[in-house]
């Protein structure tokens, strides 16, 4: 059974997909014996007890199951809480760091869902407490380890244990953990699976058996307890002294008959540090694993002897130490001299418990195992011996025997007899005298090593220890005396060192002399005539492996004699191989991305290539291929040439769209691998044995050097060094240079990382050598200096150049766009400027000289006042006037007549309008409010949305470190980097905790019933369907490692070049912002670099706040996270919202928790409108308030008081009351009419309408009470009477002002954004309304207060009061005798009046040049309340952030992208259009100071053409079987894929091709094998129907930073720009819809469209606001052209100076200003209107004089009526948190009030008194007006003595 299942492979053994993907990753082809035992029986869930030697794949045997059982729960329960559900027990720190290794190695497909945590690689308890709080899937540890994390409460199993390991458990027994494991049991459940694996049994595991195991089944595979004969081969040398033992090993090792690596076994610690100093006398480098030392330190060790920098590695097992008292006895030489059982064995306690070495670790490539001594045990020896010949690789052990061990040696050789009897441990017999040459030098080196020297030695390896140690660091810092005096402590004196015995002399070497007879007595296994002496000397006599091998050495022997050179290539030489075929795996790659072989050496003559190989050659490297039928020669197999096809295609998916570049790409493997004249230019420097097939010894080469001409190598990197990457608009360069990224990559980089089997590709060290022009290397070597194509030249007559995208010399000439249109300026000067003062200039100077003139031409005669000529339009007016004038008069006594009727209808009537409100309907989304539903911007954005959906939500946080010191840091690979105060381990952890807290957010969505999680939210690229919190896209530093803390803590020592050091977080980060797509570092930490969602974070994203690429010194980490958008009415926006609340929450409070020690700013999508609904609820108190003072300013103003004793009867509280209602009742009455008629309203409505109709409808309330306490009634009069005719005097101004304030809103309701035309609309209907209701309901309101007055009736208490009384006096007035007695003689003064003129000539000017200084456009923030959170954050946003928001541009329908010209209208890679589209977006990008783009657009066209081409594996098709047809993923290596290309060349696809494939191209997840799948890049950018037709599609950019709106609406016009010029181009493509378009689009074009326009319309809508303004003056005021003239002018003047003023005080120009200003527009008729009307009834006789009466009689009802009113409204406002509010609101009606009072009081008389039109009052006609009285009309100051002339008109 077990020998079916190991044949029938690991596929049959129902594990799961990902862990077979990682076997496969791993090379194990088939199950060991073990496996194929274990595997199934542990799958049922049974209690396994297996026996297996050591290296036979046990951690496999239990790993797979153990992953597979835990994915399977995870699978079964998703909602299951994480928990540690398997333990691995094992005897040693080593072997825990081996295990949990192996055990990521098989979940590396799945680290998301698992994650495995190995106690022993961090000796500090503590630092593992945070790992453990992860609640990891898989814990590693001894069982002391173990035993002290759940005491300590860091780590429970009590309740989710499934299953429990016990490795190599009869080691965890000798060891003394046996009371541990006991007190283990006790944290356990009762119930769990249980593995106990062991290389022997014993009765003590039986007891453990019986604790752990329930019903176990025994698992003995059928294989030896040590590898066979032809694998592992045994001897044994018997010495006779203990210094022959020293005499054979420096034999051995000085004469090179051991090859390889070795591990040499002594029996205590002591030993192991004389072996090492003795080996040291003679100029061999060995290490010391000491026990003594910390695990780290020890693997630290392991690991060097793994990477080559020692060959030889001295140990002891796991014994303790072994003194035989004959050896003490011994005095052979000073080594054995004075060894004391006592003092070995204190030295044996104070040795690490968890210390062990003969088994469990994975020592890598070693040849050889030495006993130095022999093993006490048989146990012992084969574990010892079992860390060579391990998997398929040979091995040789070799046992050095005294006397006294023959006895040990007996046993083992009984133990480990054959079956015929025969030892396994053959004789290999040494003459002597042969080497007796030698024994001289040794016996100097012996007596070099005193006890002393050995005392020092360790002392110095604790000492530097000390000063190494990385949790010591702390201390010395604190204590540097300390630290000196360890440092300077007294002299150590080790082993002095004698050069001269580093080399052994020709006349000492043993081939120099005469073999003797005792020397032909060779080992057994050495047989035959072709047989040679074991020490024949090293010349190449079988050089094609590279060393001299006599036959009888036997298969993969460690004593073999080789050349002493450094290199293995002594023939360089054309038409000569460095090396040929394949040797297996590298044993020093731990891991490979892409696991290939390593080649054999072999410097022999180039083979023909024919056939196949020939065939397979010509397509991959056809720059080898000789024509005109010459022979071909080349130096690789069809295997190696495969393996070559393979990883050639892996970088032509990323450099296949540059055909000269993937060429030359090609060219440099093709030439290394298979060359005919590979030796020239190669040269091997360093090779390890292998034995693939049984009996036939072999070398692998795991390194060479490879010399290139520089300008070879210079035009190679050149042809590629642009070549982009169309998923990310990045170089394709800066995945290729490792840490230097595409910035700082060059030639020699380049290659480098090509060469660097730490890159996760190269399966073995290239040392690229770049010899300089001219130069030559020597030693007959040639640098290759082969063809190079350059990158706009086509390789093959069927290829095409590098695009200019790619490739600079491609490109057709650029001229630079210019830049936006430089400033209007004249010479040196502002053009505007100098236009404005002589625009000032020219009208002072006419004004002046026209008033000189007048003076002149008319002197100083005083002329009788002779009414102008009554003309047909002044006939005219006054017949409209006089019939007004009647209306009025007979509507007012009417309404005074039935004030109760009256006032009942009106109360009916704005009540019923008012009801409407019930349906009314308020818009709050931003869209609906400023962007027209018929816009461009509106119908793009529903185009985008409902092809792709909405734009993602973002949620961001951004966190600074102020005043945070930064820190050097020392790499040992990448040398020294600063980093910022922020990028800190505690910074990082911190950042971790908080995105770990987020992800457990579960938030409650009322209306779905349901608690929402992040996964249910979030956005998924990679596995939208069923995503789990590992899936979604997150973006930020610490995804460089994986949001995992066990990756952030992990720690590996580093050998670059010969310096050694520690490498962590710090260098894996340095390496990740360069190469953020690796998906492994080259550091020794081996970490991917990719996040956790499987895609990769752009430090520009992550970082923020550096300069020039030097993201470790970033002052702000950027975290962000994207959400799924979904429209209004869809439930799951819900969801997203909930959430978003939970996040703004658990972000608040780290942002407390952390405010001492890092500035924490945040956002989610949600917390725009979040901030602007509350402001508006915290300023409904300021509003309230605002409104109050106005209503109690009116209250109090109305009133006209003679004495306190009639305060009560004359105030007028219930009127202005009542007259408050019917403003309210207009504004009401018509937000319901309008409500009724299906119109929205919104919040900017609610708070302006009734305050701009309440100012109106205020100042026409003081006009008529004030004209009303200030008629007298005439003799006869009534009542009723006397209200109708003074309603005929006030009320035709009143129309004049309603109508142009009506007319000009309806026309600002023209406007296209929704909100300015709502408002408007709103505003004309309630100020009709206002005026029909004042006309109606306020004047029986006055009827009324009149009746109470005059019957003496308390004002609010009608029923009480004092009778009759005295009549009413004149009122306590201040304003109006302050205007009359000295404000208006002195603005009329003659000397003033010029002044004034000039003045506000001046500020007119002076207003037009400033208007084009106002800013255009609404910085978000000014939308936010001032303690909002989002200011933080958006100040921080403009400071630190890199790049803008992606902007797509989208295709719409009618465009054929499956035809040729179609497609390379689109695409940028070769053989596409100079002009195509994402050639034209590329050029936009390289010169984003113009176009605002900044990275150039993604295109799925581009990857799709990569992802077709034949030479990947991306897209293939099932050939045969029952998927044939379909589509075969890139992983797969199914043989019905084979040769299933879906091209067979390389070409445009046909329209039915691209129909079919493009699906699978979108659905194919991107891979190392292929990472040009559209899954997750583009799935979401193809819009298809069911038929497979493109309906839309979108190619991403991204904006440079965009810091004001300006800036955004630049962009956008700029994206617009563009758009349109890729839309005629596109439509010039054959079959292409007159229709199509390309258009740009971002979230943000919605709102900054509006901005594009918004001056245009601004100054259109205030025009067309002004015609009517003077149509309606001019025709009631009795077509009185310069009484209209000067309204208009008036009021033009206002809007000028306003938008001056606007500049000056900081306010914006946008929608929300220009509302303000039609708003401003109304108000000023009321300022001007009124005073244009009084001038114009006036009857005094000169324009002085009319213009000093209007404004004494009707500047004073302006000023408390409607200035007043607004002023303390107004100043209100600027409490309000809303800085809309206080810069909208505040300061521009403020200023509005303070303009329009200036002009309406100061500008207007002046201007009136100088072309206002003379008194039109027929002769004898007596006006029925007082207004004139008490002027005072004889005073000089109103005598015009220029202007008031006879017959002036």
């Amino acid at each position: 059974m077990a020998a079916d299942m190991a044949a029938s492979g690991f596929e049959h053994m129902g594990l799961d997909p990902r862990l077979l993907r990682a076997v496969a990753e791993l090379g194990w082809a088939t199950p060991t014996a073990i496996q194929a035992q274990a595997i199934p029986l542990a799958l049922e869930g049974r209690d396994l007890l297996a026996r297996a030697r050591t290296g036979s794949g046990k951690t496999g045997a239990y790993g797979l199951p153990l992953l597979h059982k835990l994915l399977s729960i995870k699978e079964a329960s998703p909602a299951l809480p994480q928990a540690v559900r398997a333990l691995v027990l094992v005897p040693s720190a080593e072997l825990g760091r081996q295990v949990g290794h192996t055990l990521r190695q098989l979940s590396a497909f799945c680290a998301r869902r698992l994650r495995v945590v190995d106690l022993c690689s961090q000796s500090d308890p503590a630092a593992q407490r945070p790992v453990l709080m992860e609640q990891p899937d898989v814990v590693v540890g001894t069982p002391g380890r173990v035993l002290a994390h759940l005491g300590g409460h860091s780590l429970s199993l009590r309740h989710s244990l499934e299953l429990l390991v016990l490795d190599e458990a009869d080691l965890l027994l000798s060891f003394g953990f046996g009371d541990d494991i006991k007190a283990l049991l006790c944290h356990l459940p009762k119930i769990y699976q249980a593995l106990l694996v062991s290389a022997t049994f014993n009765p003590e595991l039986e007891a453990l058996q019986e604790l752990v195991l329930h019903n176990p089944v025994l698992v003995l595979p059928p294989e030896p307890r040590l590898p066979g004969h032809s694998q592992l081969q045994q001897f044994q040398v018997r010495c006779g002294t203990e210094e022959d033992k020293f005499l054979v090993l420096v034999a051995l090792l000085q004469l090179r008959l051991l090859r390889g690596r070795a591990l040499l076994f002594v029996g205590s610690l002591a030993r192991a540090f004389r072996l090492k100093l003795f080996l040291e006398q003679f100029g061999i480098p060995a290490c010391t694993l000491n026990s003594e030392l910390p695990a780290a330190s020890r693997c630290h060790v392991i690991a060097q002897f793994n990477r080559g920098l020692y060959d030889f590695i001295v140990a002891t097992d796991e014994e303790g130490p072994v003194e035989t008292p004959q050896r003490q006895a011994r005095k052979g030489g000073t080594l054995g001299k004075g060894k004391g059982k006592a003092k070995d064995k204190g030295k044996a306690k104070a040795q690490d418990p968890e210390y062990g070495v003969a088994r469990g670790i994975d020592f890598q490539n070693v040849s050889a195992v030495i006993n130095f001594d022999v093993p006490p045990t048989v146990e012992s020896y084969i574990h010892r011996v079992g860390r060579t010949a391990r998997g398929d690789n040979p091995g040789t052990a070799l046992t050095l025997a005294l006397p006294e061990e023959h006895e040990g040696l007996t046993r083992i050789e009984d133990a480990l007899a054959g079956e015929n009897g025969q030892s396994m441990l053959q004789p290999y017999k040494f003459c002597m005298e042969e080497i007796e040459s030698l024994r001289y030098r040794c016996r100097d080196a012996m007596r070099s090593v005193t006890k002393q020297a050995v005392k020092e030695a360790r002392l110095r390896e604790i000492r530097d220890e000390l000063l190494n140690s990385e949790k010591l660091k702390a201390y010395f810092e604190d204590n540097p005396r300390d630290l000196h005096v360890l440092r300077h402590d007294k002299p150590l004196h080790p082993a002095i060192v004698k050069p001269h015995l580093r080399n052994v002399p020709d006349y000492l070497a043993p081939w120099h002399r005469e073999p003797s007879a005792e020397l032909q007595v060779l080992p057994a296994w050495c047989q035959g005539p072709g047989c040679a002496h074991p020490l024949t000397p090293p010349v190449p006599l079988w050089g094609s492996v590279g060393c001299a091998v006599p036959p009888c050495i036997p298969p993969g022997p460690v004593l073999c004699p080789i050349k002493a050179s450094p290199s293995f290539t002594p023939i360089h030489r054309a038409g000569y191989c460095s090396f040929y075929g394949e040797c297996g795996r590298n044993p020093e790659v731990n891991v490979s991305l892409v696991p290939s072989n390593v080649p054999c050496l072999s410097n022999t003559p180039a083979r023909e290539a024919t056939g196949t190989l020939l065939a397979l050659l010509r397509s991959v490297c056809p720059d080898l291929v000789r024509e005109d039928n010459e022979t071909t020669l080349v130096c690789c197999t069809y295997g190696q040439l495969s393996a070559l096809q393979f990883s050639v295609a892996l970088s032509g998916t990323v450099l296949a769209r540059c055909p000269s570049c993937a060429r030359n790409f090609a060219s440099l493997y093709c030439h290394n691998t298979c060359s005919p004249d590979q030796s020239l230019f190669t040269n091997v420097t360093r090779v390890v044995n292998r034995t693939l097939v049984p009996g036939v010894p072999s070398v692998a080469v795991v390194e060479y050097q490879s010399f290139y001409r520089q300008r070879f190598a210079d035009a190679a990197f050149s042809s590629c060094h642009g070549v982009r990457l169309p998923s990310t608009g990045g170089f394709a360069i800066a995945t290729m240079c490792g840490r230097y990224g595409a910035q700082h990559c060059t030639p020699q980089r380049w290659l480098d990382f090509q060469g660097d089997k730490n890159n996760g590709l190269a399966p073995l060290q290239i040392n690229f050598q770049l010899v300089p022009n001219g130069t030559e290397p020597g030693d007959a070597i040639e640098p290759l200096d082969a063809r190079v194509w350059g990158c706009s030249e086509a390789p093959g007559e069927d290829e095409e150049p590098c695009s200019c995208q790619d490739c600079a010399e491609s490109c057709l000439p650029v001229v630079a766009p210019t830049d936006s249109s430089p400033p209007f300026r004249l010479g040196e000067a502002d053009g505007i400027l100098v236009l404005c003062v002589l625009l000032f200039a020219f009208f002072a100077m006419v004004f002046l000289v026209a008033l000189l003139c007048q003076r002149r031409s008319k002197g100083l005669t005083v002329l009788q006042v002779v009414p102008t000529a009554r003309g047909c339009s002044a006939r005219v007016g006054d017949v409209s006037h006089q019939a007004l004038a009647r209306a009025f008069r007979w509507w007012g006594t009417l309404v005074a007549s039935r004030p109760l009727v009256v006032l009942a209808v009106a109360m009916v009537v704005a009540g019923g309008l008012s009801a409407g409100m019930v349906t009314l309907r308020l818009t709050t989304d931003p869209v609906e409010l400023w962007s027209a539903p018929g816009s461009r911007a509106r119908q793009e954005k529903a185009f985008h949305d409902q092809h792709f959906g909405p734009f993602l939500r973002t949620n961001q946080i951004i966190v600074t470190a102020p005043g945070r010191a930064g820190a050097h840091y020392d790499s040992v690979i990448f040398g020294s980097k600063n980093f910022s105060g922020l990028l800190a381990q505690d910074v990082l952890q911190a950042l971790l905790e908080l995105q770990e807290r987020l992800a457990g957010i579960e938030a409650w969505a009322p209306q779905a019933g349901r608690n929402v999680t992040l996964r249910d939210v979030c956005y998924a690229p990679l596995n939208p369907t069923e995503p789990t919190l590992g899936d979604c896209c997150v973006n930020s530093v610490t995804q460089y490692f994986q949001n995992n803390r066990s990756h952030l803590a992990l720690t590996a020592l580093q050998e670059e070049g010969k310096e050694t050091g520690t490498v962590d977080w710090h260098d894996h980060l340095i390496y990740c912002v360069s190469s953020p797509l690796s998906f492994k570092d080259i550091t020794a930490l081996e970490l991917s670099c990719m996040a956790e969602y499987g895609g990769p974070v752009f430090p520009y994203i992550a970082f923020g706040g550096y300069q020039d690429s030097e993201y470790t010194e970033s002052e702000a980490l950027i975290i962000t996270y994207s959400l799924n958008n979904f429209p209004r009415g869809d439930p799951r926006l819900e969801w997203v919202l909930s959430w978003e609340s939970k996040f703004l929450e658990v972000v608040q409070d780290f942002q407390r928790s952390h405010s001492p020690n890092l500035s924490v700013t945040f956002m989610a999508e949600r917390s725009l409108e979040d901030e602007i609904n509350r402001t508006s609820g915290e300023d409904l108190p300021v509003f309230a308030l605002s409104y109050l003072l106005v209503f109690a300013y009116i209250a109090l103003a109305l009133g006209e008081y003679t004495a306190w004793s009639r305060v009560l009867v004359e105030s007028k509280v219930t009127l202005a009351l009542g007259g408050i209602a019917v403003v309210l009742g207009a504004v009401f009455a018509s937000m319901g009419f309008l409500a009724l008629l299906g119109m929205p309203s919104s919040l900017i409505i609610l708070e302006v309408v009734p305050f701009l109709v309440l100012a109106v409808g205020a100042d026409n309330i003081f006009i008529f009470v004030q004209e009303f306490q200030q008629s007298q009634r005439e003799p006869d009069e009534t009542r009723e009477q006397h209200l109708g005719r003074v309603l005929a005097e006030v009320a035709p101004s009143m129309l004049l002002c309603s109508i142009s304030e009506a007319i000009c809103f309806l026309l600002g309701a023209l406007s296209s954004m929704p909100a300015v035309q709502t408002f408007a609309l709103t505003a004309a209907v309630a100020i009709a309304f206002d005026f029909l209701l004042q006309m109606s309901g306020f004047v029986a309101l006055v009827a009324l207060d009149a009746w109470r007055q005059e019957a003496g009736k308390f004002d609010l208490c009608c029923c009480c009061g004092k009778g009759t009384g005295d009549p009413p006096g004149e009122g306590a007035r201040l304003l109006r005798p302050l205007l009359e007695r000295y404000y208006t003689p002195f603005l009329l003064h003659p000397l003033v009046r010029p002044c004034v003129v000039l003045l506000f000539l001046f500020l007119a000017c002076a207003g037009l040049f400033l208007l084009f200084q106002v800013p255009v456009g609404l910085d978000q923030e000014l939308a936010l309340p001032e303690d909002s959170y989002m200011l933080q954050y958006f100040s921080a946003l403009n400071q630190y952030l890199a790049v803008g928001v992606p902007t797509y541009f989208v295709t719409t329908g009618g465009y054929n992208f499956s035809s040729a010209n179609g497609t390379n209208a689109i695409c940028s890679s070769a053989g596409c259009d100079s002009d195509s589209l994402t050639q034209t977006i590329q050029y936009a990008t390289d010169f984003p100071n113009v176009s605002y783009l900044a990275i150039p657009a993604t295109s799925w066209v581009d990857d799709f053409l990569d992802w077709l081409n034949p030479t990947s594996r991306c897209c293939r098709i099932h050939q045969f079987g029952e998927h044939k047809g379909e589509f075969c993923p890139s992983t797969s290596n199914n043989l019905s894929c084979v040769a299933g290309q879906c091209l067979n060349t390389l070409r445009r696809p046909t329209a039915e091709e691209f129909q079919r494939f493009l699906p699978w191209f979108l659905q194919d997840r991107p891979t190392l094998q292929c990472a040009k799948g559209g899954l997750g890049a583009y799935d979401t950018s193809v819009s298809l129907d069911e038929n497979g037709t493109i309906l839309a599609t979108r190619f991403m950019a991204y904006q440079r930073p965009l810091r004001t709106s300006q800036e955004y609406t630049a962009a956008l016009r700029a994206a617009r720009a563009l758009g349109d010029t890729l839309t005629r181009t596109l439509r010039r493509v054959p079959g292409t819809d007159p229709h199509f378009s390309v258009f740009p689009y971002t979230v943000t074009y919605v709102y900054y469209e509006q901005y594009l326009t918004v001056v245009v319309e601004g100054l259109v809508t205030l025009a067309m606001c002004l015609v009517p303004t003077f149509a309606v003056s001019f025709l009631l005021l009795g077509m009185d052209l310069r009484s209209s003239c000067a309204t208009l002018v008036t009021i033009a003047m206002i809007l000028l100076d306003t938008v001056g003023a606007m500049a000056l005080w900081d306010v914006p120009y946008n929608a929300v200003a220009l509302i303000n200003l039609v708003a401003a527009v109304g108000i000023s008729v009321e300022f001007v209107s009124h005073i244009t009307c009084a001038f114009a009834r006036s009857a005094q006789p000169t324009r002085v004089e009319r213009a000093a009466e209007a404004t004494i009689t009707m500047g004073s009802k302006v000023v408390t009526g409607v200035a007043m009113t607004s002023l303390p409204g107004v100043v209100v406002l600027a409490f309000a948190k809303a800085q809309l509010i206080q810069i909208f609101f505040f300061r521009l009606n403020f200023i509005i009030t303070l303009v329009g009072l200036a002009h309406g009081l100061v500008f207007l008389p002046v201007l009136l008194s100088y072309i206002g039109p003379s008194p039109r009052v027929p002769a004898g006609d007596t006006p029925g007006d007082t207004q004139g009285a008490g002027l005072g009309s004889g005073t000089t100051y109103f005598k015009d003595k220029d202007m008031d002339k006879p017959g002036k008109s």
